[in-house]
C-alpha cells in the first residue's frame, strides 16, 4: 500500500492549493480528481462566466454608444453565441496550464485521474484502478453541484445549469432564469445583452438576498432598464413542453403567470459534492449544507479535513484558496490557523457590480450591534461623473462612536476593484479615521474612500465641539 503524508480528493481551487502547498514543503502528496483539473472556477464558474460577461459588456457598450457622445452606431443584431463561446474557450485555455496535471506533477504532486472512495480514516480507494492508498491526512475538496428544485415537468422539459450553459452554441430567443442570486443575475444580464429576452424568477423578496435591499435595488433598476423581467417573491410551480418550446407556470404575488422560453437556466443554489465518497461510513458528519468542519478545517474524524465548497461555508474561489493555505499550515505544522469570515470580501459581477466585506446592515441589526452608517453616492465623485458611471454608492458601517469598520458595501460598475481598500482596513483593524490620511490619486474612483473617511471625521465635529473651538479661535484673535 502506497503511503502519503497527505491525500487530496478534488482538484479545484481549494484542493490544488492544499496539494501544491504541501508538496512544495516536502510532503508526499497524492491528488485524485475524476473530472477536469481546475474544478468549477476554471471549467464552469468564474472564468467562463466572466469571459462571457466581457463580450456582453462590449456589446452593451456599442449598443449604448449614443449615450456617450458616439454617433454612427446602429442597432446591434442578436450575437453569435458560438463565437462568444469560442472567446470563452480561449480564455479558459490561457488559464488552464496554471491548474494542469503537468504543473502539479512538476511540483511533486502525484496526480491520479480517478474518483475516490474512503475505506477508513486513513485509506482511500482509487476507484479507477481499485488500488488503496494510505494517508496520514485526508483532505476532501470535492466542491459543490447545482441544486435543482423539485418542479414537476422540469426534468422532462430539460434545463441548463452553470455546468452546461457554456456548452450552448445557439443564443436562446427567450431565456428563463430560476434564481436571483449572483449566478442567476450575472448570466441573466449577460444573455440579455447578447440578445436574449430574459425573465428572472426569484424566490426571495429582492435580488441578491444576501445583500441589503438598497444595494439590490440599484442593480434591479439597471436590469429592468435593460429589458429584463424580474419576478421577485415568485416560484416556478410547473414546466411543460409546448410546440418545441418550454412553458413555465410561475406563481407570483399577482397570481399564476405563464412564461414561454427556449431555454431554462437553473441557478437556485448549490449542494455539496459528497456523493459516492463514503464519508458517513467512516464517521465524517455531513450536514445539509456540506461537511461539518471546525475553525481549523478538521472534520469530526481527526485525520480527515475538508475545505472549499464542499463545506457548509462561503462558496468563493478566493475563500477556498485562503482556507486551503490555512489547511497546509494546520496539517503539516504545530499550532493552528483559524478562519475569519468577517474579513472575506466578495463581488457579484453584474453591471453595476455589488461588493461587500464584513457585516451588512441587516446582519448588524440581527446581531444587535450598534453602528454608525456612512454613505457616499458616486454622484459626488468626479471620476464617476467623467466616466458617466454615477449610479451606486459606498456604504460603510462603523462601531457606534468609533471608526472601527464593521462592514463595507459598494454598488458600482467597478465595485469589485474598489472593495479592496476597505477589505484591507477591515483585515488589519485600520480605523476609518486613519483612511482620511491616505492620499488617493485624483481623479480616480478610489477617491470615494477618502470621501467616506472625511465624512466620518466631519461627523466627529459635534455642535458642542465646534462651539468650543469657535471660542478658542476667538480668544486667539485678541
Amino acid at each position: 500500500m502506497e503511503r502519503y503524508n497527505v491525500i487530496v480528493i478534488g482538484a479545484g481551487a481549494a484542493g490544488l492549493t492544499v496539494a501544491g502547498g504541501c508538496a512544495i514543503l516536502g510532503a508526499r502528496v497524492a491528488l485524485l480528481e475524476q473530472g477536469r483539473m481546475g474544478g468549477e472556477c476554471l471549467n464552469t464558474g468564474c472564468v467562463p462566466s466572466k469571459a462571457l460577461l466581457h463580450v456582453a459588456r462590449v456589446a452593451h457598450t456599442i449598443r449604448t454608444a449614443s449615450e456617450h457622445a458616439i454617433s454612427g452606431v446602429g442597432p446591434l443584431p442578436r450575437q453569435d453565441l458560438k463565437a462568444v463561446m469560442q472567446h470563452v474557450r480561449a480564455a479558459q485555455a490561457r488559464i488552464a496550464p496554471h491548474d494542469s496535471a503537468e504543473r502539479f506533477t512538476g511540483l511533486g504532486v502525484e496526480v491520479m485521474a480517478s474518483a475516490a472512495r474512503l475505506h477508513s480514516p486513513h485509506e482511500v480507494e482509487v476507484v479507477k484502478t481499485g488500488a488503496v492508498l494510505w494517508g496520514r491526512h485526508l483532505v476532501v475538496a470535492t466542491g459543490s453541484r447545482p441544486r435543482i428544485p423539485r418542479v414537476p415537468g422540469l426534468e422532462e422539459a430539460g434545463y441548463v445549469t452553470n455546468e452546461t450553459v457554456f456548452e450552448l452554441t445557439e443564443l436562446p430567443e427567450a431565456l428563463l432564469v430560476i434564481g436571483g442570486g449572483p449566478i442567476g443575475c450575472e448570466l441573466a444580464q449577460g444573455f440579455s445583452r447578447l440578445g436574449s429576452t430574459v425573465t428572472v424568477v426569484n424566490h426571495a423578496e429582492h435580488l441578491l438576498p444576501r445583500e441589503d435591499p438598497d444595494l439590490a435595488e440599484v442593480l434591479a433598476r439597471q436590469l429592468d432598464a435593460e429589458g429584463i423581467t424580474l419576478l421577485n417573491a415568485s416560484s416556478v410551480t410547473r414546466v411543460e413542453r409546448r410546440e418545441g418550446r418550454k412553458r413555465a407556470l410561475v406563481h407570483t404575488p399577482d397570481g399564476l403567470r405563464p412564461i414561454d422560453a427556449d431555454e431554462i437556466l437553473v441557478a437556485a443554489g448549490r449542494r455539496p459534492g459528497v456523493a459516492g465518497l463514503g464519508l458517513e461510513a467512516v464517521g465524517v458528519a455531513v450536514a445539509e449544507g456540506g461537511i461539518t468542519v471546525d475553525a481549523r478545517g478538521r472534520t469530526t474524524v481527526p485525520s480527515i479535513w475538508a475545505v472549499g465548497d464542499v463545506t457548509d461555508s462561503y462558496r468563493f474561489t478566493h475563500w477556498a484558496g485562503y482556507r486551503g493555505r490555512q489547511l497546509v499550515r494546520n496539517i503539516l505544522f504545530p499550532g493552528s490557523s483559524s478562519a475569519d469570515p468577517e474579513i472575506l470580501p466578495w463581488t457579484t459581477f453584474t453591471q453595476p457590480e455589488v461588493a461587500r466585506v464584513g457585516y451588512s446592515e441587516t446582519e448588524a441589526r440581527q446581531r444587535g450591534i450598534a453602528y454608525d452608517r456612512l454613505v457616499v453616492p458616486f454622484t459626488e465623485i468626479d471620476r464617476a461623473i467623467c466616466d458617466a458611471e454615477t449610479d451606486g454608492f459606498v456604504k460603510v458601517l462603523t462601531r457606534r462612536g468609533t471608526g472601527q469598520i464593521l462592514g463595507a458595501a459598494i454598488v458600482h460598475a467597478r465595485a469589485g476593484e474598489l472593495i479592496a481598500e476597505p477589505t484591507l482596513a477591515r483585515t488589519l483593524g485600520i480605523p476609518l479615521g486613519k483612511l482620511s490620511r491616505a492620499i488617493h490619486v485624483y481623479p480616480t474612483l478610489s477617491d470615494v474612500h477618502g470621501a467616506v473617511a472625511d465624512e466620518h471625521m466631519r461627523k466627529k465635529l459635534t455642535p458642542a465641539l465646534r462651539r468650543l473651538l469657535t471660542v478658542i479661535f476667538r480668544w486667539l484673535r485678541r
